[in-house]
């Protein structure tokens, strides 16, 4: 039974296997708390990587962070004697960050990111290093990870300087949802801490993990948001007795703009075999001299122009995919610099507050009797589903903000 449960696990677990990517759902499920496994040849790579820094070393090369200082002090040596306390110091000197924690699901994605990267072969660090990251992520010892610290564009030195730390067995970690010191966790669930060896306490700090992850998050939870509000709209044009003749995929075909298709298409599946929406214009009179409207307001026909662009440009930012592909830490320079991580961060703020503009436009339009004529006693009637989006204002009408 117990082989048996041991072989699910397994099947379970989430190899990282590079160059094969991480997808974003895949980092995600890492995040939740999904096990880890190092694929194939990973642990030769490691080797092959750890010896070829070791030959380096014993010919007398110059290498940064190995026989030197690192940022302004790359101009003097580190005497091979030096060497291990160097690599000690150069966490605890930058494990200083402030603030609130990361919430787990960062700090596990933060891990995983790191471990990608790692695994590569490309950093010269043992299979020892790789081998107890992915231990303490199966275990769920979390380094406490704060939120205020990393530079932003070159690199999470202090957030990854804490998850090094507590790879040493130092600092702060969270398990089993208490807040304990890393000796006693890694001890509870037999982990070693690793005294770092050349250059390996450089490879867990260099690097942009910690953006990555709650970039790729981000998207992940875009992606959430866009499918929760592509079912709002679909009950606000349901309730309104909307048209679906906007969804129709020939119009959409016109702009073949993927994320607009995608999205128009999940409308029309939603609102499938409804009774309440109508496939066209009526083309019957509304009473009062009036036709029933042709077309309906912004709010409820552009819907999939405003999330497919939301869902389409939070993908197009790349905010997890590629950077997750290319990554890596090498002997003299590092893929490090988080800039464009940072910049399709900010736009993923933009985009979602598009979500709410248009939703407000709707909720209002069925609540808010200055939105729709006064007149319609029901909200299936003739005008009731024309916000007051791109009309002019009732009369009397005064905006009200928050």
């Amino acid at each position: 039974m117990l082989a048996r449960e041991q072989a699910a696990a397994a099947a379970a677990s989430v190899v990282i296997a590079p160059p094969e990517p991480l997808a974003l759902e895949t980092l995600g499920r890492i995040a939740a708390g999904a096990p880890v496994a190092l694929g194939a040849g990973v642990h030769e790579r490691l080797v092959a990587s750890h010896r070829q820094m070791l030959g380096l070393s014993r010919a007398d090369r110059i290498v940064y962070g190995l026989n030197t200082g690192c940022g302004p002090l790359c101009e003097w040596p580190v005497p091979p004697e030096d060497a291990a306390r160097f690599q000690q110091n150069l966490v605890r000197s930058h494990a200083a960050g402030l603030g609130p924690m990361h919430p787990r699901a960062v700090v596990r994605a933060t891990m995983a990111a790191r471990l990608l990267s790692l695994a590569q072969g490309r950093s010269a660090v043992r299979p020892l290093v790789a081998d107890t990251l992915a231990a303490m992520l199966n275990a769920g010892v979390h380094p406490v990870l704060h939120e205020v610290g990393s530079v932003g564009a070159s690199g999470d030195l202090v957030e990854l300087a804490h998850v090094a730390l507590a790879v040493m067995g130092e600092g702060r970690v969270e398990h089993a949802g208490e807040l304990l010191p890393a000796a006693e966790a890694l001890a509870d669930v037999g982990i070693l801490p690793v005294s770092f060896e050349g250059r390996e306490a450089l490879a867990l700090l260099n690097g942009t993990s910690c953006e990555t992850a709650q970039a790729a998050l981000l998207v992940l939870g875009t992606e959430e948001l866009v499918a929760a509000a592509e079912a709002a709209a679909a009950l606000a044009i349901e309730a309104l007795g909307g048209s679906i003749e906007a969804f129709d995929p020939r119009v959409h075909a016109v702009r073949p703009h993927a994320g607009q298709a995608a999205s128009a298409r999940h409308l029309a599946a939603l609102l499938a075999g409804s009774r309440r929406v109508r496939e066209g214009a009526r083309g019957d009179g509304a009473g009062n001299g009036r036709l029933a409207p042709v077309q309906d307001a912004y709010t409820l026909r552009c819907v999939p122009q405003v999330l497919g662009a939301v869902h389409f440009l939070a993908r197009e930012n790349d905010l997890g995919v590629t950077v997750c592909r290319f990554e890596h830490d090498v002997i003299r320079d590092s893929a490090i610099v988080g800039n464009a991580r940072v910049l399709g961060g900010k736009d993923d703020a933009v985009y979602e507050d598009e979500l709410g503009v248009v939703h407000r436009a709707r909720e209002a339009a069925q609540v808010d009797p200055r939105c729709h004529d006064s007149s319609v006693a029901t909200a299936g009637g003739p005008s009731a589903h024309r916000t007051a989006h791109m009309r002019p204002a009732p009369p009397g009408f005064k905006p009200t903000y928050p």
